[in-house]
């Protein structure tokens, strides 16, 4: 396989992209509303999806890259189509491509955070989304030992159902600050979006502090 430089010269490859497995890519976007940059009654806008997987759940809005752009174009592309919501601005914050976190095969999905402050903004659902919604989340501790924390999730009210739980610890010495998540129980939330939900709201809890 032959490719020329950007000096014009050939590059000799000595292997074919076709003989390697490729994942598909996505884009997943945590969207907070805060008032007064305070954790207390803080939202987070998710959809219900329509088509299974995990028809009926609430996920983070998100989807497919296209081969035609960036993986940050398909974040802005994906919440206007689900939300109708754009010009936010998207900071990404984590990759997540543990095997086997999505039954259609393997994805790997890059995650952006945005917040907006004062009121929630007004969202329409559209493309894949049933519904489009702001819920109230909040984050308790549980337990705490040694370096490890235990913190339960819940998303709108009790009665909804909606809650996750993780354990939560340091995830190095050099990079302080950084946290790492592992999910002991998840109810109601679509693929891995629990963790997701997680990282995003220690994120605002740390920026939020600043």
């Amino acid at each position: 396989m032959k490719n020329r430089e950007d000096n014009g010269n050939q590059l000799k490859l000595d292997y074919k992209l076709s003989d390697y497995e490729r994942p598909s890519v996505t884009a997943d976007i945590l969207v907070f509303s805060v008032k007064e940059r305070s954790l207390e009654g803080m939202k987070l806008l998710l959809i219900r999806r329509k088509h299974d997987p995990f028809g009926g759940c609430l996920a983070l809005p998100g989807g497919f890259v296209n081969p035609d752009e960036t993986v940050d174009h398909a974040a802005m592309r994906e919440l206007e189509e689900e939300t109708a919501l754009k010009g936010l601005k998207l900071i990404q914050l984590r990759t997540f491509s543990k095997p086997g976190r999505d039954p259609r095969g393997w994805v790997i999905t890059q995650t952006f955070i945005a917040a907006v402050e004062g009121e929630p903004y007004s969202v329409r659902a559209g493309d894949d989304a049933k519904d489009a919604e702001w819920y109230e989340i909040k984050m308790d501790l549980i337990s705490e030992e040694n370096a490890e924390q235990v913190y339960r999730l819940i998303i709108g009210e009790e009665k909804d159902n909606i809650h996750a739980e993780a354990s939560v610890t340091a995830e190095g010495d050099i990079f302080k600050g950084k946290k790492c998540v592992d999910i002991i129980d998840s109810e109601g939330l679509a693929f891995d979006h629990a963790e997701m939900i997680f990282y995003g709201v220690l994120e605002m809890k740390r920026t939020l502090k600043n």
